[in-house]
């Protein structure tokens, strides 16, 4: 039998996260599980002398609290029963396999972008990375592919169910 207590959605906030959330959620409803929302910062050049800055109000500060406001309205546009919202600071596969592993996380369900080409070469992919190092099943979503959470018919919400 399999049980779900927690369900970790890593998202960079493209135009997929919905749809990762939506799942995150849908599976999580049958279990009664904790859905947390994670986004990681990735640093720029310009921000990086903000990190230790403790006075506040720095541009990786509004960032982050941009982020975590941008995963709770999709965790509740989703209507999570149960969630939280972990903003984290890095290199993204790495800090998402770090919280799954800290936050012995059952299942982390994460959006992707097809890239291709060049940049897939320079950049890598976030998602095969955490694919390769989590410490539990990973889900990849991405947009235009079969979906299997469709319309409840009986419910009076938007959202979708499994």
């Amino acid at each position: 039998m399999i049980t779900l207590n927690q369900i970790l959605v890593a998202t960079d906030l493209n135009e997929n996260a919905q749809l990762a959330v939506r799942y995150a959620v849908q599976l999580a409803k049958p279990f009664g599980a904790e859905v947390v929302g994670c986004h990681v910062l990735e640093p720029s050049f310009a921000t990086l002398s903000n990190l230790t800055d403790t006075g506040g109000g720095t541009g990786l500060d509004v960032r982050a609290s941009n982020a975590r406001e941008t995963v709770e309205n999709l965790l509740i546009d989703a209507e999570a029963d149960r969630f939280r919202v972990l903003i984290e600071k890095g290199k993204p596969g790495s800090e998402i396999v770090r919280v799954a592993t800290n936050e012995d996380t059952d299942l982390i369900v994460v959006n992707t972008h097809d890239s291709s080409g060049i940049v897939h070469l320079l950049l890598g992919s976030t998602a095969e990375y955490i694919v390769r190092h989590a410490p539990c099943p990973v889900m990849v979503v991405r947009e235009g592919q079969h979906d299997f959470v469709q319309p409840d018919p009986d419910s009076t919400s938007r959202e979708s169910v499994l």
